[in-house]
């Protein structure tokens, strides 16, 4: 491959990793509009203060090209900071705004368009098409059926825990939105507190 081409596929990566970027963050807008309507009415500053923000724009606008991958691996904590903790702002508040915040993942996916998928693999990247997950996968199982793997480092660990949250809260919502994309074209995805992670053909 010549060296523009790996240039080309570069930028293409730079550019979906900040289309993920911006995807979580309009769901954490989401869950800020909520919180506001609610009562939080310092949220969005409580929120800006503690985590920064992610600029507003297009990915030229936002990333500088000087710098690129120093700039998206700092959206990448601001993003993952922000939604961690409007949700942990909630959840400390009351246990039973976690409705809420699953009904709003779900939104979030059931008007994702519809792709068809015609094994697990395509499951797989539909998910990645829109999920902001760094974590390296290690395999257990791959067939067309069902693909199961680990994750060795939970990349998303740290936010959690930088504010007091549980992260098996993210993986929990992640579950809901995954199912509200996957459900449609016959495929489920489960978590489990044990660490692995699934998706596989539904059962009808």
């Amino acid at each position: 491959m010549s060296s523009e081409c790996m240039e080309n596929a570069s930028d293409e990566k730079r550019r979906h990793l900040f289309y993920r970027i911006k995807f979580l963050d309009a769901i954490t807008e989401m869950i800020l509009d909520c919180a506001f309507r609610s009562g939080f009415e310092n949220i969005y500053e409580h929120v800006d203060l503690n985590c920064g923000a992610i600029p507003d724009g297009s990915y030229d606008e936002a990333v500088d090209q000087n710098a690129p991958d120093q700039f998206l691996s700092m959206y990448v904590q601001i993003a993952e900071n922000r939604f961690a903790c409007a949700v942990t702002v909630l959840l400390n508040h009351d246990e039973r705004f976690m409705e809420v915040l699953s009904s709003i993942c779900r939104k979030v996916g059931e008007d994702a368009p519809s792709v068809e998928l015609k094994n697990a693999f395509d499951a797989l990247s539909v998910l990645d098409y829109y999920v902001l997950d760094v974590n390296a996968k290690s395999f257990l199982e791959k067939s067309d059926e069902r693909i199961s793997w680990t994750e060795k480092n939970d990349a998303h660990e740290s936010a959690w825990k930088k504010f007091g949250g549980n992260v098996t809260v993210y993986h929990r919502l992640l579950e809901t939105f995954a199912n509200a994309i996957l459900r449609k074209q016959g495929f489920v995805y489960r978590f489990s507190d044990t660490g692995i992670f699934e998706i596989a053909k539904s059962v009808n």
